[in-house]
């Protein structure tokens, strides 16, 4: 499927000082969706989406978030808060006149769906998150998450953030390889190769590739190849020096009020099932939906994703 349409994207200066450029098709009389992409994507690994639910009768948004595609890059781990990322897509929201949107965030782009959830309720009409689930704000260990998810499901959940952080350099010199692994067929590959400590760094010293999902494009390849890793990777070096934390710190009860559908995969190595589950309590109304796949099940398995989702619009009335 061909890219969005550039005559659609739009750019914007936020309070933050850092330009976004996004995709709108907004209207007066449509619902909105706000499409919030993950690492490494840009707006258009929502265009599959995107192009249904505005059959449907939606107006879409979706921003290239910042570090990656057309925004802004920067190379300070505090500029990727979630919750300053957040107040960004309220102000973009607010350019387009939409006082309310459904939320829709993969990978990262959950962190930031659920901020806006949080404190933003008020122009939530629905939340979903796909892989990802909602984790609540509180300072971050990594060595320790690490070492509980090890004991827990056999392997480090967030190994593979030692390679991001410290060996950003792999990334660039062997993107062919990082490319094949990321959107491997087999999503057992992320449990050996991927996520535990050492083993990102291993495929990518010997070039090692492996055959990629039938969904992924020419697009996805040009787009990946294009990435700045070194602003991309801050994502993860804003959580390990605990950026969030130093602003999300708050009395008050970290539960997520607004309707919700927390869209998990079967085989996702980043965000295993278990793990998925215990998040749950955090919600006042949500249901959980499980698609056959790895971390990436929202493309491959684009129609059920989209299904799962029109479903719950209409359970909300949101869809008639």
């Amino acid at each position: 499927m061909d890219a969005l349409d550039e005559k659609r994207y739009k750019l914007m200066l936020t309070g933050t000082g850092h330009t976004y450029r996004y995709y709108s098709s907004v209207h007066p009389d449509k619902t909105t969706i706000l499409f919030i992409h993950g690492f490494p994507h840009t707006a258009n690994i929502w265009r599959v989406h995107i192009a249904k639910f505005e059959k449907l009768g939606f107006g879409c948004v979706a921003p290239d978030m910042l570090g990656l595609g057309g925004s802004d890059k920067s190379y300070n781990p505090g500029d990727y808060c979630s919750k300053n990322l957040a107040n960004n897509l309220v102000e973009i929201l607010d350019a387009e006149c939409a006082s309310h949107a459904v939320v829709i965030g993969h990978d990262w782009g959950c962190q930031v769906a659920s901020r806006m959830a949080l404190y933003h309720t008020s122009r939530v009409q629905s939340l979903m998150l796909a892989a990802v689930p909602y984790y609540t704000p509180g300072s971050f260990n990594l060595k320790a998450i690490n070492e509980l998810t090890a004991q827990a499901v056999g392997y480090s959940v967030f190994g593979y953030w030692d390679t991001f952080l410290s060996e950003t350099k792999l990334l660039k010199e062997h993107t062919e390889s990082f490319f094949s692994l990321f959107y491997a067929q087999d999503p057992e590959l992320w449990k050996n190769h991927f996520m535990d400590r050492g083993a990102l760094k291993v495929w990518l010293e010997n070039d090692l590739t492996c055959a990629i999902g039938e969904y992924v494009t020419e697009l996805e390849r040009q787009e990946f190849f294009a990435n700045d890793w070194a602003a991309g990777t801050q994502y993860y070096r804003c959580y390990v020096e605990n950026c969030h934390w130093k602003i999300e710190q708050a009395p008050e009860a970290h539960i997520i009020t607004v309707p919700s559908l927390m869209i998990a995969s079967s085989e996702d190595a980043c965000a295993p099932l278990p793990v998925v589950t215990s998040t749950l309590d955090s919600f006042t109304d949500v249901r959980l939906a499980v698609l056959e796949g790895g971390h990436n099940a929202f493309l491959s398995r684009a129609d059920e994703f989209i299904t799962e989702v029109s479903d719950f619009l209409r359970e909300r009335k949101m869809l008639e």
